[in-house]
């Protein structure tokens, strides 16, 4: 059996970058941590993070999403009785993976971080007693799985987070993360716009995404200044324009920040996005929301939650004026 004091849960590349971050802050050694990663696809970005938080691990494994419920719990069990670990570190408590880890050792440490917006916004999985329906959880009752979000929640020792300033959804003893910090690293002059996109399909809708990518085209290329396009990964629309389009295998935050070498302001526009909110803090970010008449009542909603947060854009932007 590997022995380990840490077992470290990760399921995408933002989650790859904070637990990166937590091993540097509690200076974990390399010979004490195990890295469980689990996803339903797999491409080069998820392996450029895979890879990253592996070289802090003296273990890792990659786990490709297959299968039902009872195949998933299969594999899930077969894999955590084989590793001894203590403390365990995640981010999506609602997932099937992380409540079987800990229903196989009986005396864990639970340590939890962020996993996006969903510890922020009042509709959240992880604002529910169990992540997904009760049937769901009932059948992992059956296979074993004795943990539930509010169960985490109260066993939880410190939470992790990129949001100190505001209530999150799984802990109050927040342990602040600063991932983006370009203290003396940064230019002071210049300005750019970067404006990022999303799955237009997913958001729109599959009859209004051609439109709506249209009109953001419109106001792309209305922009005065050097302008730069980060597509969302899972997008199939993306086109030319008098702007330049960023595809690397890194996320959009980390892109940005890359941009700051260069420019001491950037203009960040998008739809209320997660790397909006993340870089919110920023002192050289201003950000900017798009509003449509297409969109889904999720992105309202989530512009409203920013707005009682005190996460407020510098303007809303109505893109069908353009």
């Amino acid at each position: 059996m590997e022995r380990v004091k840490n077992l470290f849960i990760c399921a995408t590349p933002l989650q790859s970058l904070i637990a990166a971050k937590i091993i540097e802050v509690r200076k974990l050694e390399k010979t004490d941590c195990f890295l469980f990663y689990y996803s339903k696809v797999r491409n080069s970005k998820i392996d450029y993070y895979y890879q990253s938080l592996s070289e802090k691990c003296t273990q890792s494994t990659f786990h490709e999403c297959q299968g039902g419920i009872h195949r998933r719990a299969a594999i899930a069990r077969n894999f955590f009785q084989e590793v001894d670990y203590t403390n365990v570190y995640f981010a999506s408590a609602h997932s099937i993976y992380v409540q079987w880890a800990l229903s196989q050792k009986k005396h864990v440490k639970i340590f939890t971080f962020d996993d996006g917006n969903a510890n922020l916004t009042p509709v959240s999985r992880l604002n529910t007693k169990y992540g997904h329906s009760l049937k769901k959880h009932i059948a992992s009752m059956f296979l074993g799985n004795t943990y539930s979000i509010d169960k985490i929640k109260a066993e939880t020792i410190e939470h992790y987070t990129i949001y100190p300033d505001y209530r999150n959804n799984i802990s109050d003893n927040l342990k602040p993360l600063d991932l983006f910090d370009m203290a003396g690293n940064c230019a002071q002059v210049g300005r750019c716009a970067v404006v990022l996109g999303t799955v237009f399909d997913d958001a729109f809708g599959s009859n209004n995404a051609e439109n709506v990518q249209s009109r953001l085209n419109g106001f792309m290329n209305s922009l005065d200044q050097d302008t730069f396009f980060i597509p969302h990964p899972r997008d199939k629309h993306v086109r030319a324009g008098n702007y330049q389009i960023i595809e690397f295998d890194r996320i959009a935050e980390e892109l940005i920040v890359d941009l700051h070498k260069n420019y001491g302001t950037i203009d960040l526009y998008g739809f209320c996005s997660s790397t909006q909110i993340h870089l919110a803090k920023c002192d050289y970010i201003n950000n900017y929301f798009f509003s449509t008449y297409y969109e889904q009542d999720s992105i309202g909603a989530m512009r409203e939650h920013c707005n009682e947060i005190g996460i407020k854009p510098k303007e809303v932007i109505n893109i069908d004026l353009f």
